[in-house]
């Protein structure tokens, strides 16, 4: 039985993993999970909403809770990932640096004492971000942040670490009421059958399927001595037009276009963010494109 660390388990990325992992014991009982989170009772309230969905009576032998402490070292590993973030409504941007390195470096210093462990780490496709070193914008931090920390991954070329550069990411277990993304705000018009405002100004995204996600990770928890970053991506990127002409077509979308509003993104306004430099993409060839993920999990807010 492989034994994986979660750092972060309550963020959006970490509770689909959480879920795809627990609905792939129930096929074959071969991963328990120690679970890493700061807010525990939120953390165990997730976890009795994915025994209702999946169905299973007890997940006791399976899961081990931790509150926010340090990595247990007497504890062996076979893989620890990284989650962990600052969330989307940033306000002291230092914490991209602070707390990134905080979690880094406890998690390096435990692969040093324990040398077969496999690090995950969720990188950003903004690390292909062009900065501007004598004019650094607030928008460039996570960028740094996130170049910063492959760069040391890389140096450290004998331990066993592999960065994946999500661009966009959308699921069942989205926060619509807090994080204020296009698509969670586009769903919620949807939900609460109210007019849609966005600019005329369309942009390209690439949203990988959750299910996608979880099959690359578990497509590379066996490798030996990788130590890497490869950018994840669906089968297709997807353009904003082509998500609300989805959602006209379905779901009776009323939109409203108004180019006289702002719309700030802590990382900046992108036209285009999907991979480009196919040399770094996975070798893993995805289920889903982007607008079938998004189709496919929206369900979950919109008819069920």
């Amino acid at each position: 039985m492989k034994k994986i660390a979660i750092i972060g388990s309550t963020s959006h990325i970490s509770k689909n993993l959480i879920y795809y992992f627990l609905k792939d014991n129930k096929k074959n009982n071969q991963f328990q999970l120690f679970l890493y989170a700061r807010n525990r009772n939120k953390l165990e309230g997730f976890l009795k909403l994915v025994q209702n969905l999946l169905n299973i009576r007890s997940i006791d032998n399976q899961v081990i809770l931790f509150n926010d402490l340090p990595i247990q070292h007497n504890e062996k590993f076979n893989i620890i990932i990284n989650c962990i973030g600052p969330g989307t409504n940033v306000q002291d941007y230092s914490s991209y640096f602070q707390l990134t390195e905080l979690w880094d470096n406890q998690i390096i210093n435990y692969l040093l004492k324990h040398r077969n462990c496999l690090y995950i780490n969720f990188s950003s496709g903004t690390v292909h971000k062009n900065i501007d070193i004598n004019n650094i914008q607030k928008s460039d931090f996570q960028s740094i942040a996130k170049i910063n920390s492959e760069a040391k991954h890389r140096s450290f070329e004998k331990l066993n670490i592999l960065d994946l550069r999500l661009y966009s990411f959308f699921s069942r277990f989205a926060d619509l009421e807090n994080d204020k993304y296009f698509i969670n705000e586009l769903i919620l018009a949807l939900r609460n059958k109210k007019t849609f405002i966005t600019t005329s100004i369309d942009f390209v995204r690439d949203f990988i399927h959750p299910e996608d996600l979880f099959n690359i990770i578990k497509k590379n928890m066996n490798e030996k001595e990788i130590n890497k970053a490869i950018d994840v991506c669906s089968k297709s990127a997807v353009s904003k037009f082509e998500i609300l002409d989805y959602c006209k077509k379905y779901y009776e979308l009323y939109c409203e276009f108004k180019d006289d509003i702002n719309f700030n993104s802590s990382t900046g306004d992108k036209d285009e963010y999907f991979p480009k430099d196919y040399s770094s993409i996975m070798e893993y060839f995805p289920k889903y494109s982007s607008l079938e993920g998004i189709a496919e999990e929206a369900k979950y807010f919109l008819e069920n």
